[in-house]
C-alpha cells in the first residue's frame, strides 16, 4: 500500500508530539493535584493509544475490532470530578471528546458488519474509503483533545511553578517576621465590654470606611489609661469581620519586637500579602527579582519597597473597598515614641493610594507631632479626653456592674458594695485603667470576698490624678513588712521583694517555669506570690508568659525603699 502524503505524515507526527507532551505534563502535574490528578494521565494515555491506531496508513477490516474496542473503552472511562483546577477543565474537555466519539462507534460497528458479509466484497474500495474517513476524523478529534489538554496542563504547570516561588518568598518573609503583633495576638488588650464605648467606636469605623470622609489618617489620642488600645482592638476586630482590616500592628513597650519599629515593615508586608492575592504576587515577584536583599536593608527602605511601592502597583478600581491598616500605641514604639513610623508615613503621603487608610493611636504627644507635620493635611484627630464625661462615666458604670455585680455572693454587704462601686467610678474620673485595676485587685484570682479589698481601696484616699498611688497601695497591701522579729515572716517578705525585684528588671516577659528557675523557687511558690499582685502583674496561668501590666514606678519604689538593715542582700542577686 502506498505511503500517506507528506502533509498527512506531518499531521500524524504533530499529533503524537502533542500526545507525548500532554502525557508528560500530566505526569508532572498529577502528584500536586488532589484526589484525581492521575485520572488526567490515564485519559491522555487512552487517547494517545487511539492516535496510534488511527495514525497508520492501513484502512482494512482487520483494524476494526481493535478500533471499536478502543473507542468503547474511552467512552466508558470516568474521570473523578474533583472541584479543583485543572481537573474540572480537563474533565469538561474529556466529556466533550467522549460525546463526539459516540457516533463513530456506531459507524465502525456498521462497517464491521458489512465487512463480514461476502456479498459486500465488491464494495471494498468504498469500505476502505469510509474507514479512512473515520480514521481521519478520529485523528482530528484526538489531536484537538491533546492540544486542549496540553494548553490546560502547561498553564497549570506555570501556575504551580509560580505557586512554588510564591510559597518560597512567603516562607523567607515569615522567617524574618517572627513577632506576633496583630490585633488578636497574645498579650494584646481585651476588646471593649459589649455596650460600652459605642459612640466613639461607631464614629471611628464610619470615618475609616466611609467614602464621604477623605482623611487618609485617623488619629485617636488620649491620656494614659483612657482606653485607646482597648478601643483600637475593638475597632480592628469589627473591621476584620467585614474584611476591611488589611493589616495591624499593636506596639507594646513590654515585649521585644513590639517595642520599636524594626519589625513593622516586614510584618505589614506579610499581612498585606495574606490579605490580598494580587499584593502577594507583587511581593513574591519583587522579592525574587530583588534576590531577597531588601530583607537586610534598613527599615525605612523596607517600608518603602515592601509596602509603599507595592501598594502603588495595586489595581484599585473605582468604588473598591478601602484597606485599613491599624497601628496602635505609637507612643510605645521606641525611644522617640513613634516618630520613626510617622516619618515613614510622611515620606509616603503622596504615594500611598487613597484607598488605603491608617488608624493610628497614641498619647497626645503623638498626634501633636502628626498634626504639625506633613501629614496634617491628610489627618483627622479624635480626642478621647474630649469625650462627654457623662458618657464615659456611664460606660465605666456598665463595666463595674458587669465585673463586680451587686448581686454576687462575693459581696457580703450589698449597701457597702453599692458604695464601693460608686467610689471607684468617681475616683476613676474617666480613666478606665483606674476602674480596671481596681476590679482586678478586688476580684484577684481565687478571691471569694470582695468587701475587704474594696474597703482597702477606699482607704487610699487618692484618685486617678495620682494613679501610681493605686499601684503603690495594691503592692503595699501584699508586700507588708513583718511587725515583729519573726525570722519566718522576714524570709517570706524577703522572698516577695526578691520576686518583685526580678520581675521589674525583666527585659521581656518570661513563663513561670523560666522565672522560677531564675529565682531558684518552685513554680507554685512564685505563682502564689504573683497571684496576689494580679491587679498589677499579668499572671495568666502556670503555663503562660507573665509581665507587668502597668507602670513600674510605684512598684519599684516599694521595693527600693525597704531599709537595708534587714540584710536582704542574699535574696537580691543582681
Amino acid at each position: 500500500m502506498s505511503s500517506p502524503p507528506p502533509q498527512q505524515k506531518k499531521s500524524h507526527s504533530h499529533a503524537l508530539d502533542y500526545a507525548a507532551e500532554a502525557v508528560g505534563l500530566a505526569a508532572k502535574v498529577a502528584p500536586s493535584i488532589p484526589v484525581a490528578g492521575d485520572a488526567i494521565g490515564i485519559a491522555l494515555e487512552g487517547v494517545q493509544g487511539l492516535l496510534n491506531l488511527v495514525s497508520t496508513a492501513n484502512s482494512n477490516k482487520e483494524e476494526l475490532p481493535a478500533l471499536i474496542q478502543k473507542l468503547k473503552s474511552l467512552c466508558a472511562m470516568h474521570m473523578e470530578t474533583a472541584q479543583v483546577e485543572p481537573i474540572t477543565q480537563s474533565y469538561k474537555v474529556f466529556q466533550e471528546f467522549q460525546s463526539e466519539l459516540q457516533p463513530f462507534i456506531v459507524r465502525c460497528d456498521k462497517l464491521r458488519e458489512k465487512s463480514q458479509k461476502k456479498r459486500y466484497l465488491w464494495l471494498s474500495p468504498i469500505f476502505a474509503k469510509d474507514l479512512k474517513h473515520v480514521k481521519i476524523k478520529l485523528h482530528e478529534l484526538a489531536e484537538e483533545y491533546m492540544i486542549k489538554n496540553s494548553s490546560i496542563l502547561s498553564a497549570t504547570q506555570e501556575r504551580m511553578e509560580a505557586d512554588v516561588k510564591m510559597k518560597y518568598a512567603m516562607n523567607m518573609l515569615a522567617n524574618k517576621y517572627k513577632v506576633s503583633a496583630r490585633y488578636n495576638a497574645d498579650n494584646t488588650p481585651d476588646v471593649c465590654l459589649e455596650g460600652t464605648r459605642v459612640e466613639i467606636i461607631a464614629q471611628i469605623i464610619d470615618h475609616l470606611t466611609s467614602l464621604t470622609h477623605t482623611h487618609q489618617f485617623l488619629l485617636l489620642s488620649g491620656s494614659a489609661g483612657s482606653g485607646k488600645s482597648t478601643i483600637a482592638k475593638t475597632v480592628a476586630e469589627k473591621l476584620a469581620k467585614c474584611s476591611a482590616l488589611a493589616a495591624s500592628f499593636f506596639f507594646s513597650s513590654r515585649f521585644t519586637g513590639r517595642s520599636d519599629s524594626s519589625s513593622v515593615p516586614i510584618a505589614l508586608a506579610y499581612q498585606l500579602a495574606q490579605y490580598n492575592p494580587q499584593f502577594q504576587q507583587l511581593l513574591s515577584n519583587f522579592l525574587e527579582e530583588n534576590k531577597f536583599q531588601v530583607l537586610d536593608e534598613n527599615t525605612a527602605n523596607q517600608f518603602d519597597k515592601l509596602v509603599v511601592q507595592l501598594l502603588c502597583k495595586m489595581d484599585f478600581p473605582a468604588g473598591s473597598p478601602l484597606w485599613i491598616i491599624c497601628l496602635d500605641a505609637l507612643d510605645e514604639c521606641g525611644e522617640n515614641h513613634g516618630e520613626t513610623v510617622v516619618s515613614w508615613l510622611s515620606a509616603a503621603r503622596n504615594k500611598i493610594p487613597s484607598q488605603v487608610r491608617f488608624f493610628l493611636t497614641g498619647r497626645p504627644e503623638v498626634p501633636a507631632t502628626i498634626m504639625t507635620g506633613p501629614l496634617r493635611v491628610a489627618a483627622f484627630e479624635m480626642k478621647l479626653d474630649d469625650q462627654d464625661p457623662t458618657t464615659v462615666e456611664a460606660d465605666i458604670q456598665k463595666y463595674l456592674d458587669f465585673k463586680l455585680p451587686i448581686n454576687s455572693p462575693k459581696w457580703h454587704n450589698k449597701e457597702k458594695a453599692a458604695s464601693a462601686l460608686l467610689y471607684i467610678k468617681q475616683q476613676s474620673a474617666g480613666l478606665f485603667i483606674y476602674a480596671a485595676t481596681s476590679v482586678l485587685y478586688i476580684d484577684h484570682k481565687g478571691s471569694q470576698k470582695w468587701d475587704k479589698e474594696a474597703e482597702y481601696l477606699r482607704g487610699l484616699k487618692r484618685g486617678h490624678k495620682e494613679i501610681n498611688a493605686l499601684y503603690h497601695g495594691i503592692v503595699s497591701a501584699v508586700a507588708k513588712p513583718p511587725y515583729r522579729a519573726d525570722e519566718r515572716e522576714a524570709v517570706a517578705y524577703a522572698r516577695q521583694l526578691h520576686i518583685l525585684y526580678v520581675v521589674l528588671n525583666l527585659v521581656e516577659p518570661l513563663d513561670l517555669e523560666s522565672l522560677s528557675t531564675l529565682l531558684e523557687e518552685t513554680k507554685e511558690d512564685v505563682h502564689s506570690t504573683l497571684m496576689e499582685l494580679s491587679a498589677v502583674i499579668h499572671v495568666p496561668d502556670l503555663r503562660d508568659h507573665m509581665g507587668l501590666k502597668n507602670t513600674r514606678m510605684e512598684i519599684y519604689a516599694v521595693v527600693q525603699k525597704e531599709p537595708r538593715h534587714m540584710s536582704l542582700d542574699k535574696y537580691f542577686k543582681y
